[in-house]
């Protein structure tokens, strides 16, 4: 059981990672293109 849950533990940190990974990419886009307006 503990090897179970800790192989899920494992995969949702490396989804988080991911979901963080393309939220700095669309906050740095999303900062280009205001910069852009200003």
């Amino acid at each position: 059981m503990d090897k179970v849950s800790n192989q899920l533990n494992n995969e949702n940190i490396e989804v988080m990672k991911k979901i963080i990974e393309k939220v700095a990419e669309a906050n740095r886009v999303i900062a280009k293109s205001s910069l852009r307006k200003n």
